[in-house]
């Protein structure tokens, strides 16, 4: 069975009183947390809130940011989202151009800077696949698919080494 890593994306178009988050967007996530719960294949890798904005167009920070995530440079699916984590503080890793970064040192702190340069990952993880994965130890090329079936997630360590949890 495949497990797949989720993003949910919730908006809602009109604010909701003088609430941080709308009642609505707090019953969406409920719901889709309830889902997600009851499917042994799925986890939530992360939630994209857009609250207060209109649907009737693409000029909302959330959806961007989501589409930031998901697709690479060449508008395909980037090949490790959903899959790396933090190894220090357990947090879905960011992507730039070149790098995937560890959000937290941004945002709290709770973590040291770190980041993992995207080509290096890549050959990391041959590597690691080669060795340990009879069925691809002359691997080469590294594609969604193959990080489907055989791959659950990759932690990052501060000193760049991946730990790579393979599907039983």
């Amino acid at each position: 069975m495949k497990h797949w890593n989720v993003a949910a994306y919730i908006r809602l178009s009109k604010e909701d009183g003088d609430n941080l988050e709308s009642n609505s967007i707090t019953n969406q996530k409920d719901i889709i947390k309830q889902f997600v719960d009851n499917c042994p294949d799925m986890t939530i890798v992360e939630y994209y809130i857009d609250d207060g904005y209109s649907g009737t167009n693409f000029d909302r920070p959330a959806i961007k940011k989501l589409m930031d995530d998901i697709v690479d440079e060449n508008g395909n699916a980037d090949l490790f989202y959903g899959y790396l984590i933090c190894n220090e503080c357990g947090a879905t890793l960011r992507k730039s151009q070149k790098y995937y970064y560890c959000n937290t040192y941004s945002r709290t702190r709770k973590c040291s800077k770190h980041s993992t340069n995207r080509a290096r990952l890549i050959n990391n993880v041959i590597n690691d696949i080669n060795k340990k994965v009879e069925k691809y130890k002359n691997l080469t090329e590294l594609n969604r698919d193959i990080m489907f079936e055989i791959i659950n997630s990759i932690k990052i360590c501060e000193d760049g080494r991946i730990i790579i949890k393979y599907k039983k």
